[in-house]
């Protein structure tokens, strides 16, 4: 295995082998607990490809992995224009829970060139739910935690222009102790008075699933304009707490499309899936 691996230059490898290594590493109570699931090499190009439509786009991926997507939207980005190595690595961030896979993504970004050093890579090893626009961005780190608030000292994070991403699939009866935590960013929509998403009139159901979180979360980090592209379960159009988040979807975004699929995405998961495009 070793001798095949050593034949075999990185650079012409068109797929993450590293991440289907570690899907079949990852022992599956961890996998359960996290909601993990590896995207498909060609889920992600699509993702990629709608999502990014400039060079100059800033992209964020919430919930990484291995970096399956996050190699896809670097392979978007150069060939849209011919920006160097560090130039593309600059404009991708990428942020996971678990520091392993996000190693991973580390190694995929590093060697799409081989030929450069890779001084800059802007991977939080972090709980999403940790970060806002205002974190402070890395500053010449390779893999990093998160940063405090700016002070103005450095760059904050910011807003980006797109993001795509396979957010976690974990049911709602397995948030607790967390949810609270999770729900905490839906208090920054509209006046610190209404709290409308949190606890007023358009209140995000308590029953919602993790990635209805990381949606609404997303939503801070994005540009009027920016482009979404994740793969998500299907309950959002009809499990109980369907309408808050359509309503929420429809006061923020407008719906590109949503794409749906004869089989299962995900093998190993029991859960159906669809695409869903939509611009802030």
């Amino acid at each position: 295995f070793t001798r095949s691996i050593e034949e075999e230059p990185l650079r012409d490898i068109s797929v993450d082998v590293a991440g289907q290594i570690y899907q079949e590493l990852i022992p599956v109570e961890e996998r359960k607990e996290l909601g993990q699931f590896y995207t498909p090499d060609e889920i992600g190009t699509i993702l990629a490809r709608w999502a990014i439509q400039s060079s100059d786009d800033r992209f964020l991926d919430p919930c990484s992995g291995s970096g399956s997507i996050t190699v896809e939207a670097y392979k978007r980005i150069e060939e849209l224009d011919g920006l160097s190595h560090e130039e593309i690595i600059r404009n991708i961030t990428a942020v996971d829970i678990n520091k392993f896979p996000l190693h991973l993504t580390a190694l995929n970004l590093a060697t799409r060139n081989i030929h450069r050093p890779t001084n800059e890579l802007f991977a939080y090893h972090a709980d999403f739910f940790d970060l806002d626009p205002n974190t402070k961005r890395l500053e010449n780190s390779r893999l990093g935690v998160r940063g405090e608030k700016s002070d103005g000292s450095s760059d904050p994070i910011g807003k980006f222009d797109s993001t795509a991403a396979n957010p976690p699939y974990v049911r709602q009866e397995y948030l607790y102790p967390n949810r609270d935590h999770f729900r905490e960013h839906l208090k920054g929509f509209g006046p610190s008075s209404v709290q409308a998403y949190y606890n007023g009139e358009k209140e995000i159901d308590g029953r919602s699933d993790l990635y209805c979180y990381f949606l609404t979360h997303i939503t801070d980090f994005l540009r009027e304009g920016g482009r979404l592209a994740w793969i998500v379960p299907t309950k959002w159009m009809v499990a109980d707490y369907r309408p808050s988040l359509q309503q929420f979807i429809f006061d923020h975004y407008k719906l590109e499309a949503v794409v749906g699929f004869r089989k299962r995405v995900f093998e190993s998961a029991l859960v159906d899936t669809v695409l869903l495009m939509m611009e802030r």
